[in-house]
């Protein structure tokens, strides 16, 4: 079957009165097509030609890009773990993004950042030093909102984002002007340590072998009984192809071998955690026979 007959046989059954069957049918067609990039590369500008592709886009909640703008991702995540809300006509479309809103892939993402926020809540509260290095999701530093974040340092790499996380964190939080790099670099000139440094972002699009080259510098400036966590995209997730042609959320695909391999330095002692839906991979790594250390706790 051409692509161009399994999309008008989509499209059918959406009139029909069949959303969910079809969208289940196109996300695993578009997963099976990410096998192989030239076939999800010709499945994804067939889509994009296609009448289904503009009746997709009518629904907002969709999040159907139809190019990446750089802030568009952090949107999606924020619209995708937003309290679920009535959507607009067309009717259609609406029926369309609760699908899409109660599938695995969105379940996954609204884990990641519940996890996430959670993970940032207890560092706090144990009056752990936290650094937040790279790129992050909005949604994920919710949990830090009006408190004193004296102990948090992150990093921005433009004036918009410095300024977004300036008015989110607060004036106690220490927000530099820097890439990861260049501040892992100064701190450990410094001497500064953190507790947990964590990368939101790292893995979407570094190798196993760049991950090895941060977590070399990572090892520089963590503390004794620390921890370094880097949530990746494993590669036979779901939804994988529907993220790719539709949302234009391109990022580097890991399994838990090569993220357990990623510190060719054998200087860590890691770990990696997966969720239910097989989506994320949570790499978290420490020093070698790290003691765990009560500090007390925040209010």
């Amino acid at each position: 079957m051409t692509t161009a007959t399994f999309l008008a046989q989509v499209s059918h059954q959406i009139e029909l009165g069949y959303p969910d069957e079809a969208i289940t049918r196109l996300i695993v067609m578009l997963d099976l097509a990410a096998e192989h990039s030239a076939s999800l590369a010709d499945a994804r500008n067939q889509l994009r030609e296609h009448p289904l592709f503009a009746m997709l886009a009518q629904e907002p909640a969709l999040m159907i890009a139809h190019s990446c703008a750089p802030d568009r991702i952090n949107q999606l995540i924020s619209q995708i773990c937003a309290p679920q809300t009535a959507a607009v006509p067309p009717a259609t479309a609406a029926a369309l993004s609760q699908i899409i809103a109660a599938s695995s892939f969105n379940r996954a993402i609204r884990a990641r950042v519940k996890h996430a926020g959670e993970m940032l809540a207890r560092a706090w509260q144990g009056g752990r030093s936290i650094a937040i290095l790279g790129d992050s999701f909005d949604c994920e530093l919710a949990v830090l909102r009006g408190r004193d974040l004296s102990n948090l340092s992150t990093t921005a790499t433009n004036l918009d984002r410095f300024e977004q996380l300036s008015a989110m964190l607060g004036p106690s939080a220490a927000i530099v002007p820097r890439t990861a790099t260049e501040f892992m670099v100064a701190a450990a000139a410094e001497g500064t340590k953190f507790d947990l440094i964590y990368f939101p972002r790292a893995a979407e699009a570094m190798s196993a072998a760049q991950l090895g080259n941060l977590l070399e510098r990572a090892w520089q400036v963590l503390a004794p009984a620390g921890s370094i966590v880097v949530p990746a995209f494993m590669a036979d997730r779901i939804a994988r192809g529907w993220q790719q042609a539709c949302l234009d959320w391109h990022v580097q695909d890991h399994t838990e071998a090569g993220l357990l391999a990623a510190d060719h330095a054998r200087i860590l002692q890691s770990r990696v955690l997966g969720d239910q839906a097989g989506c994320f991979g949570w790499l978290i790594a420490s020093h070698k026979n790290a003691q765990i250390v009560n500090r007390g706790t925040r209010s």
